[in-house]
């Protein structure tokens, strides 16, 4: 099976740093016009992304969120993925001295430089106690405070750092997802290999997941299209055996039609099929330089 979208061991830095600059433009093609030009979904990711870090930072040793600003996250959410408008519900009815206690709490858990998944899975555990917030609600509210360490929990980049369509169906862009915790925190961990492998930090690898996977989407639909005219053609393959129409009789099997020459074709054995992707060797890809590169912990600071 052949793809166009690159393993994360397999990428060099043109690649890695195309789709970073990509992810604004794709963003802005999302976006969509909204009454108040500060709700669309442009003007919402740059908030999320540069304002609101500060505001939050802002307010001293015990940051926090205001349900407002909850809200506003949701609503961001929503509008850079599923849309499920029962979320936008739960979040206008959260408690506001239960929105500060609970987000301080969960913000205390990620203050280290580089948080391990473990203290990430911690936080998202913490902010989970309210109501309608689940495991990948939590990362975006995470991400608020510490955005470049914490990488928000997005159907795109979570089936592209465990892409694997040699494995077979449902490994690839047609993976399902749970949003549980578990597979959260299965996810800060690759995200934090990947990160480590090609200098960058987890917000930019879940940007770059996200890019990839907006731009599969006309491939898995071409995908989806091949394979039911695959099926149909195998349909119209298969005719009755001579003599019988309607139902089969019991006992009975249909015949492949044979090529014109009426010799019966002896099927070729198939060959094993590769199903592990490439693995990320320690060290940076070949063509990917450390001057001018921050590792992890640089990336974090200050963050």
């Amino acid at each position: 099976m052949t793809t166009n979208t690159p393993y994360p061991a397999e990428m060099n830095n043109e690649q890695v740093e195309e789709l970073l600059e990509a992810y604004p433009s794709v963003i802005k093609s999302l976006s969509k016009a909204a009454k108040n030009p500060d709700e669309t979904l442009e003007s919402l990711d740059i908030w999320f992304r540069t304002q609101l870090p500060k505001v939050v930072k802002a307010r001293g040793n015990e940051p926090y969120l205001l349900k407002s600003e909850v809200q506003k996250i949701v609503a961001y959410k929503l509008k850079r993925g599923k849309f499920r408008p029962s979320l936008l519900g739960f979040a206008s009815r959260l408690d506001e001295e239960a929105v500060k206690a609970t987000t301080k709490r969960a913000f205390k858990l990620i203050e280290s430089p580089t948080p391990s998944k473990e203290e990430i899975a911690a936080g998202a555990k913490e902010l989970s106690t309210l109501k309608g917030i689940g495991p990948a609600t939590a990362s975006y509210l995470l991400a608020a405070y510490r955005p470049s360490v914490v990488p928000v929990f997005s159907d795109e980049a979570f089936r592209w750092v465990f892409y694997n369509p040699l494995a077979g169906a449902g490994e690839a862009w047609d993976r399902k997802i749970k949003y549980d915790l578990n597979e959260y925190t299965e996810f800060v961990d690759e995200v934090l290999h990947i990160a480590e492998y090609h200098k960058k930090n987890e917000n930019e690898v879940e940007m770059i997941g996200f890019v990839l996977g907006r731009r599969a989407l006309p491939e898995e639909k071409l995908k989806k299209d091949t394979k039911a005219k695959e099926e149909k053609k195998k349909d119209e393959s298969e005719v009755p055996v001579p003599g019988h129409t309607g139902q089969e009789e019991k006992g009975t099997t249909k015949r492949k039609r044979t090529p014109d020459d009426g010799q019966e074709r002896t099927p070729k054995k198939s060959t094993t099929k590769q199903t592990k992707r490439p693995k990320m060797e320690k060290g940076a890809p070949k063509d990917q330089s450390s001057s001018g590169r921050v590792t992890r912990s640089q990336a974090k600071q200050g963050n």
